[in-house]
Formats: C-alpha cells, structure tokens, sequence
C-alpha cells in the first residue's frame, strides 16, 4: 500500500471512530452549522476572509495523520518500542490549547466560531492521535 494509500485508509479510520461516537460529533457539527450560521447572518456585511482562520486548527489533524503515515511501524504484528515519534503526536494534540487561544485573542469578533471549530477540531484529532500511535507502535485494538 503506497504512503498516500495509507493516509487515506488511516483517515477512514479516524473518521470511523468519530461516526461511531456519532451523538457527540453530530452534536459538535451541529454547534458549528449553528455557530456559523449564526455569524454569517449577523454579519453579512462585514465578513472577512480573516474569519477563514478559525478552521486553522483542521491542518493539525491532517498533521498528525501526516505522522501516522511517515512513521508508520512497517513490521505488522510487532510491536516498534519507538518513543519520541509518539511524543511528536501527543505534542501535536497538545498544540490545539495554544492555536485556539491565539485565535481567541486574534479574531474576537469570531469568538463562537472559533469555540466551535476548535472544540470540532480536537474532537476529531483525538480519534486521529488514536489511530496515528497505532500505526507507529503496531499495536492496533
């Protein structure tokens, strides 16, 4: 399976995991469809191309499946005792605390829509971080 096979199948995975938990991650959806619905409407006028940045911190998810794919253990059934690619991920999900309060201060005119996006967003890198230490240490559950 090529490298861009993997990310594809390792995204289906953390996708999954998200449907299977489908009250939260609709619930999270439906909070920003609302949110930005709501932004949009009360500000038709005067939306910027700036407000684009509160869907930022979806780069880090796609980042850390990135990971899942370049480290990923290439002996199935054993199990790598590799550490600091696996602290590299956690690293990347701790991020999201940092990203999301510079976009806070950043564009607080968007305040909701950050919330929303961030919280989504997190939601959804936890399942990726899930699936990504799988693949590097070869211990799939």
């Amino acid at each position: 399976m090529g490298r861009l096979n993997y990310y594809f199948w390792l995204l289906d995975m953390a996708v999954g995991r998200d449907a299977a938990y489908w009250p939260v991650t609709g619930s999270l959806l439906l909070f920003l469809a609302l949110t930005a619905f709501v932004t949009v409407w009360q500000r038709r006028a005067q939306m910027k191309a700036r407000a684009l940045w509160c869907f930022s911190p979806f780069s880090l998810t796609a980042f850390i499946l990135v990971l899942g794919t370049v480290f990923q253990n290439p002996n199935p059934g054993t199990i790598a005792r590799v550490v600091w690619p696996v602290v590299l991920v956690y690293g990347a999900l701790v991020v999201h605390i940092p990203v999301t309060v510079v976009l806070w201060s950043r564009l607080k005119e968007y305040f909701w829509l950050v919330v929303a996006a961030s919280v989504l967003s997190a939601w959804t890198s936890f399942w990726a971080t899930l699936v990504t230490i799988m693949s590097i240490t070869g211990d799939w559950l």
